[in-house]
């Protein structure tokens, strides 16, 4: 019984919003869940005027370069870390030689070595086949110089392979 008369007395208090939705707060403030046909479509001036499945907002545009920025950094990022692991153990390795690889024998090292490489080469080649080429061509990592080079000799040698 209290429901029923909560009801009406909120019907009774506002009846001009008894058509629209949304809160009371949101009401109050101007929002409302009614089509606002200034913002039926985009701006005026877009080459898509009519076609909303082929417009994309500048916010979503900006947001999917920042996205694909990022996932370039992250790829240069895998590969910096890839070059740092395999200088790390090449200088663990050579001569004077670390105590922590007595015990190895040439042929492990020479497997490790080898398998760190392979992954240098797997980071270089996620580099250049993702959006960290275009990191490298807009020139946002001039404070990494060995990685610019590395990138530029391995793209030279994949567009002349002879």
């Amino acid at each position: 019984m209290m429901r029923a008369g909560a009801s009406r007395l909120k019907d009774r208090r506002s009846p001009q919003f008894a058509a629209q939705i949304g809160s009371p707060i949101a009401r109050l403030h101007g929002r409302f869940a009614v089509p606002d046909p200034a913002r039926a479509g985009p701006p005026p001036g877009f080459a898509n005027h009519g076609n909303k499945e082929d417009f994309m907002s500048s916010h979503r545009i900006f947001a999917q370069l920042a996205f694909e920025r990022a996932l370039g950094h992250a790829a240069i990022k895998a590969l910096h870390q890839a070059i740092i692991d395999r200088d790390h153990f090449t200088s663990a390795t050579t001569w004077p030689n670390d105590t922590l690889f007595t015990d190895r024998n040439d042929a492990e090292v020479a497997t490790m070595r080898a398998e760190l490489d392979q992954i240098v080469q797997d980071r270089i080649r996620d580099v250049l086949d993702g959006p960290g080429l275009g990191v490298i061509k807009r020139g946002e990592l001039f404070h990494q110089p060995q990685i610019v080079e590395l990138i530029e000799k391995a793209l030279a040698d994949r567009q002349n392979p002879g």
